[in-house]
């Protein structure tokens, strides 16, 4: 009883949030009184995370249990993502269950962040996948073509994951078994790999964005993608001979050029607003694995900040895309023709957070893109063409569909007359976050202090 009294306290954001989430599920169709429940209490989980002092690792039930300085910033972040997220579904409806679920979904990446070890963070991790599929799978009534890929995905990704773990546990505390290093960087990084979308096993993130509720897809990106990035980034820093590792860091590097490359080519090619949009994300990712392949502090700060703003355009990307989809039933170009006039300012914010995803000037993510473009030119590296190159055609494939849905429909369309306008509360928290963006990518020294703490938190 001692234990757990004492042990309350220093979970709340674990077990708050699956407190409050049965309330929520009672609430699921009063959409405003089920968002403000939601937002509330993540709100409080964020404040609790800033205002406690950092939690020392303790053991419970023989498990270690703890949670890292890096590992608190992600919550806080998370929290702040979600609260935004459920006020938004209160005007436009990503399911009636997502309210509950998404608490459930952030109080076991929670769970999965206090855990010490890195197998049971990974269970814990695929039970919250596991639970998200149900979100996606309610936004494709007619299809299970999604649902399927993201199941295959986590029965794939598991066993390389749980052999990643014992070997690495293997390698710190019985090194005189010498497991080859070689080995562990394959399986750590086939199990990233399938887990964040790395080509050529990304075809799960476009179908996502296609039949799935296109915030739930952003959540997705931002809370489970994010979660595992802040894993391997904590990983290079609590092992130095992975984190030297020439292997490890060369196929880092390769799958940065990979993403890149054929995000920017495939979004070039594609006719789907919501498929373009992950095309786009792949760009980001590829920028923050080349920043982790290079081995010096300030890259790593790149790419932790690189981290950070890509939430930040994530939410307002995804939230304007789902305000297109709610409104034009449809994201096919062809049903999006003639749609500029009904809804310029959320298609001014989808452009605005998708060019950020890609790091252009004046967005939030230009700083880190354009440092780690530095870094690829001070190593005198001939990709670094390939990547700007790649980055140019994800910049076209942006200005192409949104020369297309503001350019007049080809014939008298009905359909136009029907949809509704633009909603003022919508407008409003678009254009909040839009500000936002502008201001992070216009001052990002704001961000220099916090950035460092957590790099010299991580060990680095």
């Amino acid at each position: 009883m001692s234990l757990l009294i004492q042990w309350l306290p220093l979970t709340l954001p674990i077990w708050l949030p699956f407190l409050v989430a049965p309330l929520v599920y009672l609430l699921r169709r009063q959409a405003l009184p089920a968002a403000l429940l939601g937002a509330a209490t993540l709100a409080v989980v964020a404040l609790w995370l800033v205002l406690r002092p950092p939690i020392e690792p303790m053991a419970l039930l023989g498990r270690p249990l703890g949670l890292s300085e890096l590992g608190r910033g992600l919550l806080v972040l998370l929290a702040g993502w979600l609260a935004f997220a459920l006020l938004f579904f209160a005007r436009i409806p990503q399911g009636w269950t997502a309210f509950p679920v998404l608490l459930l979904v952030y109080g076991l990446l929670a769970a999965a962040l206090f855990n010490q070890q890195l197998v049971i963070s990974v269970i814990i991790l695929k039970l919250a996948w596991l639970v998200m599929i149900l979100l996606v799978q309610a936004g494709a009534a007619t299809n299970t073509r999604a649902a399927t890929r993201l199941l295959v995905l986590t029965v794939l990704a598991l066993p390389s994951f749980l052999i990643a773990a014992t070997l690495i546990e293997q390698q710190s505390y019985q090194p005189d078994l010498a497991v080859p290093i070689t080995w562990i960087a394959l399986m750590l990084g086939l199990s990233f790999a399938l887990m964040l979308a790395v080509v050529p096993f990304h075809a799960w993130l476009p179908q996502v964005a296609e039949d799935g509720p296109p915030l739930i897809a952003a959540w997705l990106v931002a809370g489970m993608g994010g979660s595992y990035l802040v894993i391997l980034f904590e990983l290079l820093g609590r092992y130095s001979w992975l984190a030297h590792d020439e292997q490890f860091l060369q196929a880092l590097f390769a799958a940065g050029v990979l993403l890149v490359v054929f995000g920017g080519l495939l979004a070039l090619s594609e006719n789907h607003l919501g498929r373009l949009w992950s095309y786009v994300v792949l760009i980001d990712l590829g920028y923050i694995l080349l920043a982790l392949s290079i081995n010096s502090t300030f890259a790593r700060a790149a790419a932790l900040f690189a981290i950070g703003t890509r939430m930040l355009s994530l939410l307002l990307s995804g939230s304007a895309l789902a305000a297109l989809r709610h409104h034009a039933t449809s994201l096919h170009f062809s049903a999006l023709r003639g749609l500029g006039s009904r809804f310029p300012l959320t298609i001014l914010a989808f452009g605005f957070g998708t060019m950020a995803l890609i790091g252009v000037p004046l967005t939030a993510s230009f700083p880190s893109h354009w440092a780690i473009l530095r870094l690829l030119t001070e190593q005198n590296n001939l990709w670094l063409w390939a990547v700007v190159i790649a980055s140019v055609l994800g910049v076209a494939a942006v200005l192409r569909a949104f020369l297309v849905i503001m350019s007049p429909a080809e014939q008298a369309d009905d359909r136009l007359e029907t949809v509704t306008p633009e909603s003022p509360v919508v407008v409003a928290l678009l254009m909040a976050l839009t500000l936002f963006s502008i201001f992070v990518g216009t001052a990002p020294q704001r961000f220099n202090v916090l950035i460092d703490f957590f790099v010299r938190s991580a060990n680095f």
